[in-house]
């Protein structure tokens, strides 16, 4: 008996929750195939092709993601203007794989489009506009607009401060985000102390051997290394690598990034035999996402 199409993408759509994304394809891939067959104006295809997108993105093949994620927009701008909150949805994922990819310009133009929909359809203090908003503060932070950045942070917690019940993720990211804002002030032990709250929020939320905490405990271990606490570095750079490694794979871009993050900490600590190990593994992981993807850069954490 063939499975239907609503079997697949909710097997496939569980999985990638519980951040086992490789295994989630196989299933999305499938419920594409059925998907196909109801219409180019879909909204199941467009969700379909969404999900499928996000997969890819997270095993780190953003052409594949990229494709898909336009595919997606297009299906939902032929379904017309009933099902423009579905259309914000993959203009905001496409934008978040445009900042992973480097390209913050492209990043910038489609969150702003996903919150200006955004702001049309929902009331003005929910929490989706406040996600947008710190994913584009962030965008404005990497181009330098760090006012315009900080603008937008503080609308975001103050649309999360109008909730009774905190919204944890957006809470943790907001923390996350400010506290790159006071490294790069010169502020470490705040941000620190923000890091800090950031991953507690997420571990307690997710869970300890959750991907989603990997980014945040790199950035730890750089908040520490700026405030001259070496070993303390050390330990969250080699518990960002190690749960990278082992919920993503070992050719990651994220793993990465937290190696050459590794290798400048160890060579201040004046041990150059394994800064070289860790900066040549990096390298290796680089070169192989820049054949397959056709990027100069691929990574997306703070350095």
């Amino acid at each position: 008996m063939q499975i239907s199409w609503n079997a697949l993408f909710v097997q496939g759509s569980d999985l990638f929750t519980q951040g086992r994304y490789s295994e989630a394809e196989k299933p999305l891939v499938e419920a594409l195939g059925l998907a196909r067959a109801f219409g180019c104006a879909d909204k199941r295809l467009a969700h379909t092709m969404n999900n499928l997108a996000a997969s890819y993105q997270e095993q780190g093949r953003y052409s594949e993601a990229e494709g898909h994620y336009l595919d997606a927009v297009a299906v939902w701008e032929r379904a017309g203007d009933s099902e423009n909150l579905g259309l914000a949805i993959s203009v905001y994922n496409l934008a978040g794989l445009y900042t992973a990819m480097n390209c913050y310009e492209r990043a910038e133009g489609a969150f702003r489009r996903a919150l200006t929909i955004q702001r049309e359809r929902l009331a003005p203090d929910d929490p989706s506009i406040a996600t947008t908003l710190h994913r584009l503060g962030n965008v404005c932070h990497l181009r330098g607009n760090t006012v315009e950045a900080r603008q937008m942070y503080d609308e975001a917690l103050a649309i999360i401060g109008r909730h009774g019940t905190p919204i944890l993720p957006e809470v943790a990211n907001t923390h996350n985000s400010l506290a790159v804002l006071n490294i790069e002030e010169g502020r470490h032990d705040e941000a620190i102390v923000q890091f800090e709250r950031a991953a507690r929020i997420w571990e307690s939320a997710l869970g300890a051997g959750h991907p989603e905490l990997a980014p945040v405990w790199n950035n730890l271990g750089g908040a520490y290394a700026a405030a001259g606490r070496r070993p303390a570095a050390e330990r969250y750079y080699a518990r960002a690598a190690q749960l990278i490694e082992r919920t993503l794979g070992g050719a990651h871009p994220q793993l990465a990034m937290v190696l050459l993050n590794q290798a400048d900490l160890l060579r201040e600590m004046g041990r150059k035999k394994d800064a070289k190990r860790c900066e040549k593994r990096a390298r290796t992981i680089l070169g192989a996402l820049e054949r397959e993807n056709h990027l100069d850069e691929t990574v997306d954490a703070k350095r």
